[in-house]
């Protein structure tokens, strides 16, 4: 993974990233960081996966908004094969100068990290190496934190997902049929979580964060009609180094 960055002050940052996924034999053309690696590629006849990652972050008064647009593949020529994008875009501004507020937005293609030879799919053990929950699916997500003067911030958070039955591990060329299909696809299972819990930092050093909350399914695990819910609890403890 290699990236380029262009700063303009408080008010702007774009980038420019390239992640090259491959297996077997190692190429020692990709350890040149400054070189594209789709030129490398290109000129050694190989079949890596290889994705492009354009970002941004825009500072107007106080609020940042951001965006990020991912290309797995992109049909320039007029051929029957899908296009495999996803995308993310965020805001967080201050309200009444105490409530930090947190929206988002992702969005993430049926085929995205998908790839005919299964030793370059976006995975490791099970686990999408990109988006936590791979693809075929959008999630909006929202929270509020209340910026206290004192080391305890409280906050409420909101989560919608979308997961449709596409899986990083079945690839177009396995499963045919339509290369524009419905979004999300099949059965969709959606998910609501909301929840409130506090943040609490301690001599600048240690972070306790404790969180209780709902989370609803329906057409669980893409079956129709199934309803599940569940109460959850949190502690989390991590240290500033």
């Amino acid at each position: 993974l290699h990236r380029i960055g262009i700063h303009f002050k408080k008010f702007l940052n774009i980038g420019f990233s390239e992640a090259l996924l491959f297996g077997n034999t190692l190429e020692p053309v990709y350890l040149n960081p400054l070189f594209p690696y789709y030129l490398s590629q290109w000129g050694i006849d190989r079949d890596d996966n290889i994705m492009w990652c354009f970002d941004a972050q825009v500072r107007l008064a106080h609020t940042i908004f951001s965006a990020e647009l991912l290309i797995d593949d992109y049909m320039y020529e007029d051929d029957p094969y899908p296009d495999k994008i996803a995308y993310k875009a965020g805001m967080a501004t201050f309200l009444f100068d105490r409530l930090l507020t947190r929206v988002s937005y992702a969005f993430v293609d049926k085929w995205v990290y998908t790839k005919d030879d299964s030793i370059t799919v976006y995975e490791n053990s099970g686990v999408p190496l990109g988006f936590p929950l791979g693809n075929d699916v959008d999630r909006l997500s929202a929270s509020i934190s209340y910026v206290n003067t004192s080391p305890v911030w409280p906050y409420v958070s909101f989560t919608y997902t979308r997961k449709g039955e596409g899986s990083i591990y079945l690839p177009y060329e396995e499963e045919g049929g339509d290369w524009n299909p419905p979004f999300p696809s099949g059965i969709v299972e959606k998910t609501l979580e909301l929840s409130i819990g506090a943040r609490v930092l301690y001599q600048n050093r240690l972070v306790f964060r404790g969180e209780v909350g709902r989370k609803s399914w329906s057409n669980y695990q893409h079956t129709a009609g199934q309803e599940e819910d569940e109460t959850f609890f949190d502690l989390t403890l991590w240290a500033i180094l």
